[in-house]
């Protein structure tokens, strides 16, 4: 029977063509090209790679929620390393977590007629799109649209961090329509 020789690899980049390889194979395995991404990012210090891998996944599961919400946070966590300008990556991240969103509320409406729920793993990219989405319209300076999202997806998730967020937003808001007294 064939087996698996786990070797240690000194290494992450060595692991980066095993990952695409095998979604070569399986390009429906939304968690792979999650999972995948991160550590690209991550340990094999590869942003660029894991972004590709990303927008490849969202072509082949134009469905998914999941590949759109670590694209997000990647585009808005990684702009400096992808050398997007900082605006132009908050739109993109924003746009893609608008249809993470989107998909996520889709997908567990259609669950829940199933009776049954997003696992811990799907729940925590849900909160994150929220998060991220908020963060990056923020970052944009529509403050309005931030806190809404702020809302409902606290209203959603029960995520604490978006209403940490919200105040940071409400922060900023206030900081904008205030000139600082040196001005």
């Amino acid at each position: 029977a064939p087996y698996m020789v786990m070797h240690s690899h000194s290494d992450p980049v060595e692991l980066i063509p095993w990952y695409q390889f095998t979604l070569k194979l399986n390009p429906n395995l939304e968690r792979l090209y999650t999972l995948g991404a991160f550590f690209m990012a991550d340990f094999a210090k590869e942003p660029r790679k894991a972004v590709q891998l990303l927008e490849a996944g969202v072509e082949t599961n134009p469905w998914t929620f999941e590949i759109r919400a670590a694209l997000g946070r990647h585009l808005f966590d990684y702009h400096q390393q992808l050398g997007i300008p900082p605006q132009q990556a908050y739109e993109q991240a924003a746009e893609v977590l608008r249809e993470a969103v989107a998909n996520a509320k889709a997908e567990q409406a259609r669950l829940k007629d199933n009776h049954s729920n997003l696992d811990d793993y799907q729940n925590q990219l849900m909160q994150e799109s929220y998060l991220f989405l908020a963060k990056s319209l923020t970052e944009l300076g529509q403050y309005e649209e931030a806190l809404a999202v702020c809302d409902e997806g606290f209203q959603t998730t029960s995520y604490n961090l978006l209403r940490v967020q919200k105040r940071i937003t409400i922060k900023r808001m206030e900081e904008e329509r205030t000139p600082s007294a040196e001005e």
